[in-house]
């Protein structure tokens, strides 16, 4: 059975997706080489759940739901991190979910 953390109030637990890229000569690039070079760093990840009180500032409907692809800022979130079966999930605040991906979701 899979467990993970449940985030509460305004937090989102995030599954981070994991890529890599290949340089010209077969160089495997970490993701989070790609990441540095970046002055705001960003990073993709799916939405697992929403805390009870995730996106209520806006008073509408929550933009993004489980299984949605987002980007998030890359050192956002607790320290904490939880690691099952190679997949990384983190705990985010709502705020640090900056856009959605269309099409490319776990649901698509």
């Amino acid at each position: 059975m899979k467990r993970h953390p449940e985030p509460l109030w305004n937090r989102v637990l995030v599954k981070l997706k994991q890529t890599e890229k290949k340089s010209a000569g077969g160089i495997i690039i970490e993701t989070d080489v790609q990441a540095s070079k970046s002055r705001y760093a960003t990073q993709e990840a799916y939405i697992v759940e929403l805390g009870a009180q995730a996106f209520k500032e806006t008073g509408t409907h929550p933009p993004v739901e489980p299984g949605d692809l987002v980007k998030i800022v890359k050192y956002s979130g607790e320290n904490d991190t939880t690691v099952e079966d190679g997949e990384i999930y983190q705990i985010v605040n709502d705020v640090d979910v900056i856009s959605k991906l269309r099409g490319e979701g776990l649901n698509d």
